[in-house]
């Protein structure tokens, strides 16, 4: 595997990781119950810093480097740069209403789920559709650490950054043990289900 694959890989899991838990939260105001406000503010502004600080730049760019070695790859590159941009739009919007509910504005419960939801969907399905273009074209990602099981966990020293926010996320909370398949599957066709 190469590098950038590598480290587009590790990248993932972080991110899949950390919409799991966002995931959860969501559901908990969806039904009702007080969500971990300044954790999903914690989240949401480092998955914000890893759409621009330039770990998206790395993969448009290896991206586009595997579309010019592949035409029928092409259309596909174009489709995965431009979900990068509306990813990042989404969450600065989404992290806005977070901010605004934290700052004491009475907001109605739809104002953060239906944006939150869509949010975690677009995030999950452009990392399944941006894993599958590499399987496909970069030839990198045949190998079992691309199971669905592997993303599960956040791998030790993966990403700069996350040991604050990794510390909070297993600190002596309710909520302290990793999502099962069951669950992404769950959540993958609706946040908070269950």
């Amino acid at each position: 595997m190469s590098p950038a694959i590598a480290e587009i890989r590790a990248g993932h899991q972080d991110v899949t990781y950390l919409l799991s838990v966002l995931s959860r939260q969501i559901g908990a105001f969806r039904a009702g119950r007080t969500p971990d406000l300044e954790l999903m503010s914690d989240i949401l502004s480092r998955l914000n810093a890893y759409a621009a600080d330039g770990r998206h730049g790395k993969e448009r760019s290896t991206i586009e480097r595997i579309a010019k070695r592949n035409f029928a790859a092409a259309p596909n590159a174009v489709t995965l740069t431009t979900e990068h941009a509306e990813i990042h739009k989404l969450g600065r919007r989404l992290l806005s209403v977070l901010n605004d509910i934290t700052q004491g504005l009475l907001l109605p419960r739809s104002a953060l789920v239906e944006p939150g939801r869509r949010y975690v969907r677009m995030f999950r399905g452009h990392l399944h559709r941006e894993r599958t273009y590499l399987r496909r074209y970069g030839g990198g990602f045949s190998d079992p650490a691309w199971s669905p099981d592997s993303t599960d966990r956040v791998p030790r020293g993966a990403a700069e950054g996350l040991g604050a926010l990794r510390d909070r996320i297993f600190s002596a909370r309710r909520n302290t043990r990793l999502v099962t398949r069951d669950e992404r599957v769950c959540d993958a066709c609706d946040i908070g289900a269950g």
